[in-house]
């Protein structure tokens, strides 16, 4: 409170009644009252800074097959020091999502604290659905010199290692019937 007009002169060496200011420091301002002269210097005022990192987080698999046909990427695990809120490349705003298409993601995570908030690396989904193909070789024909034939199923094509499932029930590559009958394999 001043009688006359005030001046005000910052510790920065600004003279406006106010500042703005973007460094953590001590600040005070001395104020002078032009009526009488009468001047008086402000406790210290201490601007401080939280900066904290975010450090933003995906964990999840990242293959889609025949089989997973969808996957969940988490982001809680995510390191902020208030609440993380989450806003993901596809524009959900969980902590976890479900996926279904091969793609790259990404969350941004800002931290409830401070405000500051990062970008994750990218995560890449990617799919394996090559197609399987299975193949019976053997011969065809059961006849009276001929009383059980093989059939083989090892020749079909998969990129890991063939399981195989024949409408007899059996669980091996080859099988040896003696019944005519239409016989199928499942290879996976």
């Amino acid at each position: 409170t001043v009688l006359g007009t005030a001046s005000y002169l910052w510790s920065t060496g600004e003279t406006t009644a106010t500042i703005v200011v973007s460094e953590p420091n001590d600040y005070t301002v001395t104020v002078t009252d032009s009526d009488n002269g009468c001047s008086t210097t402000s406790e210290v005022f201490t601007v401080t800074e939280d900066i904290t990192s975010v450090v933003a987080t995906i964990t999840g698999d990242s293959e889609l097959t025949c089989e997973t046909t969808s996957v969940t990427l988490d982001a809680s695990s995510s390191t902020v020091q208030g609440t993380a809120s989450y806003l993901w490349s596809t524009g959900e705003t969980t902590a976890t999502i479900v996926v279904s298409e091969p793609n790259d993601y990404t969350v941004t995570v800002t931290d409830s604290d401070n405000g500051c908030s990062t970008t994750s690396e990218v995560f890449t989904v990617t799919e394996d659905i090559t197609s399987v193909v299975a193949t019976i070789t053997g011969d065809s024909e059961l006849t009276c010199a001929t009383t059980s034939v093989t059939l083989d199923a090892s020749s079909s094509t998969v990129l890991g290692t063939a399981s195989y499932l024949w409408s007899t029930g059996e669980t091996t590559a080859t099988i040896v019937v003696s019944e005519p009958n239409d016989y199928t394999v499942t290879v996976t």
